[in-house]
């Protein structure tokens, strides 16, 4: 379905407020057969995409992108487009998933028809998206893949937390092949899910209606997460496939987020710089190198006019 995007550097970048993008998001994750793919790019997106054609064209064939770094907005200022706000991955995470756990509001009664209508018209008119959950009755389950580098300990450890701040969602670490068999996946199916070196599965490899997910989340970090999704759209089944890099860790404690104070005066690189010193070069990047990059094509669009 297509949606209010304006280009940057040739990826497409939603328009829409958080609130539309909420209503939009919850209405694919509802059902389980959307396979829409969400992308959360920030600047540092744009300089990988800027010197890997193969990058920039996974990022262009999503559903689905936000903006989600302030370099965005203020490159949109610069450049004459018209987002205004940013759209904080993290933050879309942490409400996607309170929705989910609130398992006895379903998203049909969340909307009424006429609001279904209008935001999801193509939809709506040629029934594309079938219902396969109960409406009150079954929980959301999201699949985890790549969180905590891949450590199946800390990903089970991070897996439990999650189940204990929202229990009434089934989570499911599909880096490990026991809680796939628990769920009754047949023995090792889980080696078929692309990890970011083999070819790619074209085969739907959970093809019964109970191993579907409503939304799947790809933690591996910015690149390796985008490449898995792309890589597996057709292998998995789930309403959403999500990047979300270390939101998760955010979420269950593993990383502290920046303070409220400093996310909303755009100081949050500082904060991750004293977190992490092994992350200047991510943030030089993306305050600084992307800076030069929309100044510069600023003034090339000044003197070609």
């Amino acid at each position: 379905m297509p949606r209010k995007t304006e280009t940057i550097f040739n990826i497409p970048i939603n328009i829409d407020n958080a609130s539309i993008m909420l209503d939009i998001l919850t209405y694919y994750a509802s059902y389980k057969n959307s396979q829409k793919i969400v992308f959360t790019p920030n600047p540092e997106f744009f300089i990988k995409a800027k010197k890997e054609p193969e990058f920039e064209k996974i990022l262009q064939s999503s559903d689905i992108n936000l903006p989600d770094g302030i370099g965005i907005i203020l490159a949109s200022r610069i450049l004459g487009g018209s987002i205004r706000k940013r759209i904080c991955g993290s933050d879309m995470t942490i409400k996607l998933l309170e929705f989910g756990n609130k398992k006895c509001i379903s998203h049909s009664k969340r909307l009424s028809k006429q609001q279904q209508t209008k935001l999801f018209p193509s939809e709506c008119s040629q029934n594309k998206i079938q219902c396969v959950r109960s409406e009150e009755e079954e929980k959301w389950t999201v699949g985890i893949i790549g969180a905590r580098n891949g450590v199946l300990e800390e990903e089970d450890e991070l897996i439990r937390r999650l189940a204990h701040k929202y229990p009434n969602i089934k989570f499911v670490n599909l880096d490990n092949p026991g809680t796939l068999k628990d769920i009754n996946f047949s023995d090792g199916q889980n080696s078929k899910l692309y990890k970011g070196e083999k070819k790619a599965q074209p085969e739907n490899i959970f093809e019964n209606e109970n191993h579907r997910f409503n939304m799947v989340f790809a933690c591996h970090g910015m690149g390796m997460q985008e490449k898995w999704i792309f890589a597996n759209r057709h292998a998995v089944m789930t309403g959403i496939f999500m990047g979300i890099g270390g939101s998760l860790d955010f979420i269950t404690g593993f990383t502290k987020r920046a303070p409220y104070i400093m996310r909303k005066i755009w100081f949050e690189w500082i904060w991750r710089v004293l977190q992490k010193p092994s992350h200047l070069k991510r943030v030089w990047n993306a305050v600084f190198v992307f800076s030069w990059i929309v100044i510069t094509e600023k003034l090339r669009l000044i003197i070609r006019f």
